[in-house]
Formats: structure tokens, sequence, C-alpha cells
């Protein structure tokens, strides 16, 4: 079962229209207290789930325009995930797995 919480706290997303207003976070949890969400993802340690979507990113690039690494975070808990990206002769090799940034 998931339901729902939010948090009231002075901490939000400011209104495009208004930074003076802010729009209250909401995090989607499950009866395990991880995140549930379409977008979520685990670390590479298997301890902790980010929700991507409610995550600030922050990609890198390669001379060629291409992504190497995608960071999310920092979480309310202040963790940050990064995931390498692998390329070789101008094709996609693969992805890492998702590890905690220190």
């Amino acid at each position: 079962m998931v339901h729902p919480v939010v948090g009231n706290s002075a901490a939000g997303v400011p209104h495009p229209e208004d930074p003076t207003l802010k729009i209250p976070l909401v995090s989607v949890v499950g009866s395990n207290g991880q995140a549930a969400s379409s977008n979520v993802v685990v670390d590479s340690t298997g301890k902790f789930s980010f929700d991507l979507n409610s995550l600030a990113s922050a990609p890198t690039y390669n001379t060629d325009g291409k992504i190497t690494t995608l960071t999310y975070g920092p979480d309310a808990n202040g963790r940050s995930i990064r995931q390498t990206t692998t390329w070789q002769d101008d094709k996609w090799m693969g992805d890492s797995p998702w590890v905690l940034v220190p």
C-alpha cells in the first residue's frame, strides 16, 4: 500500500511566477518507508532509494557532447547519487550502477 506524505516546512520549490511563494515538496512512500515512483532508483549497496523526479540533476559531458555522468541530489538526507555512461567509438557501451557520491 502506498501512503502520501507531505512535509510541512519552509523548504519547498519556488513558485515559477512568484519566487516568494513555496510549493511544498511531496514524496510518495511505500509501507517500507522508501520512495515510490515510476522513476525511483536504488544505489549499488541497496540501502537507499532515490526518487529522481524530485531531485535536481547535474549532467557532465564529453567533448562530443554526450553525457558521461549524471548526478541527482542531494535528497532530504543530504545524499546524492551518480551514474556513469561509457562510450567507445561514438557508441554507447552501457551505464554503471547508481553509486552514492562521497
